[in-house]
């Protein structure tokens, strides 16, 4: 099955592309031949080539060099057959799919929707704001790194455990949210 093929195959995937050792661009199911773009300065890229314990990685949401659009990569090493490091397999993740539906939520005025990584990073957030801005003070994070998964609802500035269940208070605009979070 061609890569092209693999990608159209998967809904939010808007492209899957393979990086050699180097961070260049090894084929793209975008378009062949794939252009030549040097992705080793990503944030994903360094952890993944440096760490072999490190086997996947949630990139930075950033603009697609392709279609402007803003994208989150998730990543995963490839490893040779002694385990030396030879590459990355992006799926490039294409954001606008998820906020028309998380849009199509009913949602009052106050309310927000978020996905934030395990350092802070803000992934995703309907209505769209500060993606790709880290908050590594965010009270969530205690929450996520406390459980396995479960959801957080905030209510103030007082945190209380409910079969990881929180309460917190948005610093974007002191309003309370409804937190739903998994490791």
């Amino acid at each position: 099955m061609k890569l092209r093929d693999q990608a159209a195959a998967a809904p939010l995937v808007g492209a899957l592309t393979i990086l050699n050792a180097d961070g260049r661009i090894g084929n793209s199911s975008r378009q062949w031949p794939a252009p030549e773009s040097d992705f080793s300065t990503r944030d994903y890229f360094a952890p993944l080539q440096s760490n072999p314990n490190l086997t996947s990685f949630i990139g930075k949401p950033v603009h697609s060099p392709f279609t402007q659009e803003i994208i989150l990569p998730l990543v995963r090493q490839i490893n040779g057959p002694n385990q030396e490091f030879i590459g990355l397999l992006a799926a490039i993740i294409e954001l606008q799919p998820l906020r028309k539906l998380f849009n199509e939520i009913s949602l009052d005025s106050e309310s927000a929707i978020g996905l934030i990584r395990h350092d802070g990073m803000l992934l995703m957030r309907f209505p769209q704001k500060d993606v790709g801005h880290r908050f590594p003070n965010s009270i969530v994070l205690g929450l996520v790194s406390a459980a396995d998964r479960g959801a957080g609802v905030t209510e103030g500035l007082i945190a209380r455990s409910e079969e990881h269940t929180s309460e917190l208070q948005s610093h974007h605009d002191l309003v309370c949210r409804l937190l739903l979070e998994k490791k």
